[in-house]
């Protein structure tokens, strides 16, 4: 099953960024954000995978990983919201309840064992991966939802 969800990730990850140039245009960063863009995303990936090591050593009774996930996405939202020069955060609300509730689902290791019990996992690790799993298809389908009703289409822009 991992090897298939991979696999039909990178499908989607390919066929959703052709729809998007598509329909959109490509952007460019520029050569500073594109670095920084870099740094980001290796720190992170170092940071999420030692989480990933304390929520599977279970040292702790609290997602480690879910809460580094949150902190990554509310990065990345901050930047992106101040690379796109608007002053008000409020305009994604889905996102900031996504975040909010991906933050949230680190906690719930800290249930009683028959009420993770009663949701059929063996593991409450593997609920919480399971919760922000569909957490951030919720997010990634209301961040698209947002960019459609916003963005003009290629084409579509007027040069003034």
């Amino acid at each position: 099953m991992p090897g298939l969800a991979f696999f039909t990730g990178v499908g989607l990850y390919f066929l959703i960024d052709r729809y998007y140039r598509k329909t959109y245009g490509s952007v460019e960063p520029a050569g500073h954000a594109y670095g920084v863009e870099w740094i980001l995303a290796a720190g992170f990936a170092i940071l999420a995978v030692g989480a990933f090591i304390v929520d599977m050593r279970q040292w702790i009774p609290v997602s480690v990983f879910a809460l580094i996930f949150a902190l990554g996405l509310l990065v990345d939202f901050i930047r992106m919201i101040r690379l796109a020069g608007v002053r008000t955060a409020v305009l994604f609300p889905a996102g900031w309840l996504c975040i909010a509730l991906m933050a949230a689902s680190a906690f719930l290791p800290l249930l009683e064992e028959s009420a993770l019990g009663a949701s059929g996992f063996r593991s409450a690790i593997l609920l919480v991966y399971a919760v922000d799993g569909v957490i951030t298809m919720v997010y990634g389908a209301a961040g698209h939802y947002y960019l459609v009703r916003s963005l003009a289409g290629a084409g579509k822009v007027d040069d003034e």
